[in-house]
């Protein structure tokens, strides 16, 4: 899995950016053009670094002469191809959810947008982008999960689960991660937060974080020496 692009908005130095990425990426420019920035965004979206209100980019007030703060939301968001079929078979995936595309071979691959936000509320997201997907019509009207097996689902799937227990919306979310059999797939993208049920089942398996000071010495960084 590679990262493809990155989209940066209301972050630091970078109100509205796109950089487009290949197997190696060189960020090249002036000091204070937003290099360190563009750093630091990648180290949001790929580790559990939580990002706050500090982040947000600021601009002179061309009136008044001051230094605001831009209050929109930041986004940090990245798109991710080449997803290996091991990675789809991790919860908070699906693959009948993720796009697809074509790849310069002619092949077919899988690809997601996985983002973090800092919203108006105040707090942090993490969300991914993926097709919506509803219940299936003969198990909607479910207020059980026994009422779900009498509808035809396999009782293997609720195996330890108490199946007379009132199905909530929170279990019906949770079980859009566990039982997908349950759930059709539609054509419509949205973003939704946390899939998996926590942050960390997609955080897990995006692309690593490294970040080596330009003063650190080649061999510190060689596979099987130095400190790495």
């Amino acid at each position: 899995m590679k990262l493809s692009k990155l989209l940066i908005q209301n972050f630091r130095k970078l109100n509205d950016v796109e950089i487009i990425c290949d197997n190696t990426t060189f960020l090249i420019g002036a000091n204070n053009a937003g290099k360190t920035s563009t750093l630091s965004a990648l180290e949001y979206l790929l580790t559990d670094k939580k990002i706050d209100s500090t982040c947000r980019s600021q601009y002179k007030d061309v009136e008044t002469g001051e230094t605001k703060t831009d209050e929109r939301e930041i986004i940090i968001e990245g798109e991710f191809q080449d997803v290996p079929l091991s990675i789809i078979n991790v919860r908070g995936f699906n693959k009948d959810r993720l796009c697809k595309y074509t790849k310069d071979d002619g092949s077919v691959g899988y690809k997601f947008n996985y983002r973090v936000r800092f919203g108006s509320d105040g707090k942090p997201h993490r969300e991914m982008k993926m097709y919506t997907q509803k219940m299936l019509s003969q198990y909607e009207s479910a207020k059980t999960y026994q009422d779900i097996i009498n509808a035809g689902a396999p009782e293997l799937l609720f195996n330890g689960l108490d199946l007379s227990h009132k199905i909530s919306l929170k279990d019906k979310e949770n079980m859009s991660n566990t039982m997908p059999e349950l759930f059709e797939v539609g054509s419509n993208e949205d973003w939704f937060e946390n899939p998996g049920g926590i942050p960390g089942n997609v955080l897990s398996v995006l692309p690593r974080f490294l970040k080596v000071k330009a003063d650190v010495l080649m061999e510190e960084v060689q596979p099987n020496k130095g400190t790495l």
